[in-house]
């Protein structure tokens, strides 16, 4: 699977499997006007699997939320 590169946004890497979604809610990127990829089950020899959120644009959202919902 390939996931084109973002030129201006943000890259949430490295969440804990299975926890893309509520971030994504959380975060409430379903209102955004924009490219959003969520990757789910990702291979990484870190984690075993993570998973991974790609925002295509600058925007202000509070990314402090991300250490209340996925600790890890």
């Amino acid at each position: 699977m390939n996931i084109d590169s973002i030129k201006n946004g943000y890259v949430i890497d490295h969440i804990t499997a299975g926890q893309a979604m509520n971030i994504y809610h959380f975060l409430n990127l379903d209102s955004m006007d924009c490219p959003i990829a969520i990757i789910k089950n990702a291979s990484s020899k870190r984690m075993g699997k993570k998973d991974i959120i790609k925002i295509d644009i600058e925007t202000d959202i509070n990314l402090d939320i991300l250490g209340f919902v996925d600790k890890d």
